[in-house]
């Protein structure tokens, strides 16, 4: 009638007869595995992400973290060997995403930037016109490249034949 196997409805009358409606309530889940790393250990990973990079902590010359990296690291630090995976989605977990690092030039010229951008422009804009003007001269003047010789094998005698009369690659 409700739809339950019998199991669970008397499971669920042996949890209401032992502490009543909120004992019944009361869904906690399974333990399940215990964590590779603590949660002081996750936050501090976590800042370590965030906040530094593999070369201020003395950790190689790359200028961003990695899984690779992390792992070699909380393998010394923490004692801990995980795999790349799984050092993957605790990150996802510490609500830390993968995005490549961006470069800002310190350098450079924002007058020389600009002026470059304008002039990028113009030749985009002027390539775009002289490739419909191409397109245009070729449709009126039916000026076509050749088609390429193409090859294929041949059923009966195994051998390369082209479908072109006047191939040079074969000529056949």
């Amino acid at each position: 009638m409700v739809n339950l196997c019998h199991q669970s409805v008397s499971l669920y009358v042996e949890r209401f007869s032992e502490g009543g409606l909120d004992h019944l309530l009361d869904r906690r889940l399974p333990p399940g595995r215990v964590p590779f790393l603590t949660e002081e250990q996750q936050q501090e990973l976590r800042q370590l992400v965030l906040t530094t990079t593999p070369v201020d902590v003395g950790w190689g010359i790359s200028s961003s973290w990695n899984t690779r990296i992390l792992q070699s690291y909380i393998q010394q630090t923490y004692g801990v060997s995980m795999s790349r995976e799984g050092i993957r989605k605790l990150l996802h977990r510490l609500r830390l995403s993968w995005t490549r690092p961006t470069y800002k030039l310190v350098k450079g010229d924002p007058v020389l930037q600009a002026a470059f951008e304008k002039e990028l422009e113009f030749i985009k804009k002027r390539a775009s016109y002289d490739m419909g003007r191409s397109r245009e001269s070729k449709t009126s003047t039916k000026l076509r490249s050749p088609r390429p010789r193409v090859h294929f094998w041949c059923r009966r005698r195994a051998t390369r034949r082209c479908r072109v009369s006047s191939c040079i690659i074969c000529q056949c």
